[in-house]
């Protein structure tokens, strides 16, 4: 397990990365079962949808369904395409304090390095903050990011700066 804690623009980030999950560490970084999951309540969209998986739609990363097997229907998967996205529209501003994102397990590991998870108030990419980027490791199964203070009513996960597919099989937010 890989953990990191930044500060950015005076916001605490941690980061805990785990092949399992279950990672008992990763709870850590998530509110507690009380907490309510926001995600489902927003709209998701994706650059494109895979051709051969037509099923594989944005939607499946808020559905509630952690499994991070795409051969079970349970993760997004967009086409072969140069800088891919997947986006969460809350509708409303939110103080996000934790982000879980599930990344793909039965495929493609390498496919999120150099990938980045973005929050904002506008339109991803206008005046957003990153507050991850896959450089030297890979988000294999779960990866919490703690936030402090981030307000925030778009989520956006993209590769930036080259061809390939993004698979997000669930995403969680918690306010």
């Amino acid at each position: 397990m890989e953990t990191a804690l930044i500060l950015l623009l005076g916001i605490l980030i941690t980061i805990q990365a785990s092949e399992s999950a279950k990672c008992k560490e990763c709870e850590k970084c998530r509110p507690p079962a009380t907490g309510k999951n926001l995600a489902p309540e927003g709209k998701a969209q994706q650059s494109s949808t895979h051709t051969k998986f037509r099923w594989a739609t944005a939607n499946l990363a808020i559905d509630g369904n952690i499994d991070t097997d795409a051969r079970r229907l349970s993760c997004s998967i967009t086409s072969m395409q140069k800088d891919p996205w997947w986006q969460l529209n809350l509708w409303r501003m939110i103080k996000i304090k934790a982000i879980v994102f599930y990344g793909r397990t039965n495929c493609c590991e390498n496919s999120y390095i150099g990938a980045q998870i973005r929050v904002g108030l506008d339109i991803p990419g206008h005046e957003s903050l990153v507050i991850q980027r896959f450089k030297d490791f890979t988000p294999h199964g779960r990866i919490a990011i703690c936030v402090r203070a981030v307000w925030a009513n778009y989520i956006r996960i993209e590769i930036i700066g080259r061809r390939d597919r993004l698979s997000v099989c669930e995403v969680e937010i918690y306010g």
